[in-house]
């Protein structure tokens, strides 16, 4: 059934067929019509909607009556919208599919079917078909600024048009984005409940009490609330808890800023309504409290018992230091040769306990706290790290840590965060003496947040039970941005970046200046390019690079024109392979150029020793953070090469551009890779690259089909 509200929101989004207020003017008689019916335009039927209007004429000024009357009958001869669209429309969660409708029914065809045409190829990209995406300004901005002219084969200039195309088409439907229903507009149960709060017009006598002047202070703060609950038929005595939660992801959902103190406010109003009203609906509404809002623990560490404190600083200086592995995130999720124990990485005995990296440490103490939480919460007083390397602490800290990714809207109960904390929890366990039964049922409750598991299964050789896993080892972060490396303009970009880098370091010294600290973040940018084009090295190993001193790394060569050395020992790489790489003379004399005319100036700047031995040096004798180096290189692939990529995926396009060229060369990337087993490799790039064999084995065919017409024609 076509109803007021249909009409209303086909007007909302036909501007361009109307003129100046007339769009305005229409949906102020669909609002009269539905006062007058005393109902949710949702529910008042359109039919004779326009004789409905005629029967007001006595009721309204001449000019208002004449002006409104005209625009309706204008909005009654739009070309119409489906109703599921329309409704999709209103409701805030409109689709690409819907935008491209709307488009049509614009007056100007070219800018349409160039509207159109955008819409589509942004669909193309995703990768998604347009009824899927969400045509919403939060999520199309989301998406927009991750992309570059380069990803898309265009110039910058039909870039900018192309942007501003898709722009246009999603504000025509997301409503929301760019109108606020106001209580003029209102029908129903909630123009009843609320016109008597509303300011009256100028020169009019204010008729309000105390209290409804007072509730028409608070009234603004509970918008959000009633505004929701209107546009999605809840009458105001049915708003309950319910209501405010899908109202609170709906502002997450559209980006709003501060969305849980906005809603929590609106609750808080809704009390204060609720006092002053005797109208008001009384059932109650539970607050939202601190500790709802999307932080990371309601116990910070700093306010964790001492006892526990203790626990985990005896903890740490024993099994962390500067000997150990390196231990990220990126180690514990994106890049794992050894899916039984993630964190066990060198998987032989030690004369020393110290397993991992002093960088590591933080990663480890946000699980604790996370535990310690958990513990707390469940009534417990933990006093030691033991206790909270248990099962039952790991299942409360996973449900913990799910909390809060709903609460930031991520709803996915399997997911690499939940893995890698699970991880360190069963190192934890391990390290302190744990029972293999304990390691155990540690291990099956990590199976169910693990997104790589499948199933359990009894090995034939050992009889022992063994985790089937994925092969897919690629995180769809890490995915998404490999996909863009499909497009030769992107990897032309790519491959171009670091000369264009050291092209404007070399005007730098050219003018004479002293350079600044972007002119060198620029060339280390480029060190770290070619670095990977030698052989891809992890984030930790790069940033602690020396190139002086007795442990020195870098050999480079007096001479012009040959080539220099890197080796790092086996003891300072995660997998316990030694990495030893020839520089080609070009990085050589980067190197060189580096050392002499930008390191001094970096050294002097961050107050670095003058012994320091770090080719990225800190303060002291200490080196420029991994976290730092990776910021740095995000941001002049994007600024400067129009692709977005990290120094962790960095290794995905090695490999990918090994593999595109020639599937068969697995083995050629595990030794690049410095992946202990080929199945590591596989599993990693298999998949990503089956497209390619199947292009090859197609191309082959191809090959032999043309040879075997050929063939037949010579003979005919």
């Amino acid at each position: 059934m076509k109803t007021l509200a249909h009409l209303d929101t086909l007007i909302a989004v036909s501007p361009e067929n109307f003129p100046r207020d007339g769009s305005y003017a229409a949906r102020r008689a669909v609002s009269r019509l539905a006062q007058a019916a005393g109902a949710d335009p949702a529910t008042v039927p359109l039919a004779d909607a326009l004789e409905r209007y005629e029967a007001m004429r006595d009721r309204l000024s001449v000019r208002a009556f004449r002006d409104e009357r005209i625009y309706l009958r204008r909005a009654l001869s739009l070309t119409p919208l489906p109703d599921d669209v329309l409704d999709r429309i209103r409701l805030g969660t409109p689709t690409m599919a819907d935008a491209v409708e709307a488009l049509k029914r614009q007056p100007k065809a070219a800018d349409n079917g160039r509207g159109i045409g955008a819409l589509q190829r942004f669909a193309e990209h995703l990768g998604i078909g347009p009824a899927q995406i969400p045509a919403t300004e939060a999520f199309v901005e989301r998406h927009l600024e991750a992309l570059s002219p380069p990803m898309l084969g265009m110039t910058p200039a039909n870039f900018g048009n192309w942007k501003s195309r898709v722009r246009r088409a999603v504000r025509l439907v997301d409503l929301q984005a760019r109108q606020q229903l106001s209580l003029d507009q209102m029908a129903g149960p909630w123009r009843t409940l609320l016109a008597p709060l509303a300011k009256p017009s100028k020169g009019t006598a204010d008729l309000r009490t105390p209290e409804q002047r007072k509730a028409a202070a608070n009234l603004p703060k509970a918008w959000p609330l009633v505004t929701y609950a209107y546009r999605h038929g809840i009458a105001p005595d049915a708003v309950d808890d319910s209501t405010v939660q899908a109202a609170l992801a709906a502002l997450r959902s559209r980006a709003r800023v501060d969305s849980f103190n906005t809603m929590r406010n609106a609750v808080y109003a809704w009390e204060r309504l609720q006092k002053l009203l005797d109208t008001f609906p009384k059932r109650p509404l539970s607050r939202l409290y601190a500790s709802g809002n999307p932080r990371a623990f309601a116990i910070g560490f700093d306010q964790l018992p001492e006892r526990l404190r203790s626990s985990w600083q005896t903890y740490r200086e024993r099994f962390f230091g500067e000997n150990g592995m390196p231990a990220s995130f990126a180690d514990l999720i994106e890049d794992e040769d050894d899916p039984e124990d993630t964190l066990d990485f060198r998987g032989i005995e030690s004369e020393t306990p110290i397993r991992r990296k002093t960088s590591g440490a933080t990663i480890f103490r946000t699980i604790i706290t996370y535990a310690a939480n958990a513990a707390i919460a469940a009534g417990e007083n933990p006093s030691s790290v033991s206790e909270l390397a248990t099962p039952a602490s790991l299942q409360r800290t996973l449900q913990t840590i799910y909390r809060r990714q709903r609460e930031c809207g991520k709803n996915e109960p399997r997911n690499q965060y939940l893995y890698a904390a699970a991880t360190i929890l069963i190192s934890i366990a391990k390290d302190l003496g744990a029972s293999e039964h304990e390691l155990e049922l540690m291990k099956r409750i990590r199976d169910r947040v693990d997104p790589h598991f499948i199933r359990l299964a009894t090995s034939k050789r050992t009889g022992k039970t063994v985790r089937i896993r994925q092969d897919w080892r690629i995180g769809p972060r890490h995915a998404e941005r490999l996909r863009a490396f499909n497009n030769p303009a992107v990897v032309d970009a790519w491959f171009s970046l670091p000369d264009l880098l050291i092209d404007r370091a070399q005007k730098v010294v050219a003018a004479g200046r002293t350079p600044t600290l972007a002119d060198i973040n620029d060339v280390i940018v480029a060190i770290l390019h070619l670095l990977d084009r030698c052989g891809p090295m992890r984030r930790h190993n790069k940033a602690t690079l020396r190139f002086r001193g007795k442990h020195a790394h870098l050999t480079l060569p007096d001479q012009q024109g040959v080539e220099g050395r890197l080796h790092i020992p086996a003891e300072e790489t995660k997998n316990w392979k030694a990495i030893d790489l020839v520089l080609p003379p070009d990085l050589v004399s980067l190197l060189k150029f580096y050392l002499s005319r930008f390191r001094p100036v970096l050294a002097a700047a961050v107050g670095a020793d003058p012994e320091n031995p770090y080719l990225f040096p800190s303060k002291g004798m200490a080196h420029r953070s991994g976290t730092v180096l990776n910021k740095i290189f995000v941001d002049r692939n994007w600024r400067f090469g129009g692709f977005k990529l990290n120094m962790h995926c960095q290794r995905h396009v090695c490999a990918k551009l090994i593999l595109d060229a020639d599937p068969s060369k697995m083995g050629l990337v595990q030794q690049l890779l410095g992946h202990r087993s080929r199945a590591t490799t596989e599993a990693y790039y298999g998949q990503i690259n089956q497209i390619i064999a199947q292009r090859w084995y197609q191309d082959l065919l191809a090959q032999r089909r043309a040879a075997r017409y050929g063939a037949d024609r010579e003979a005919a």
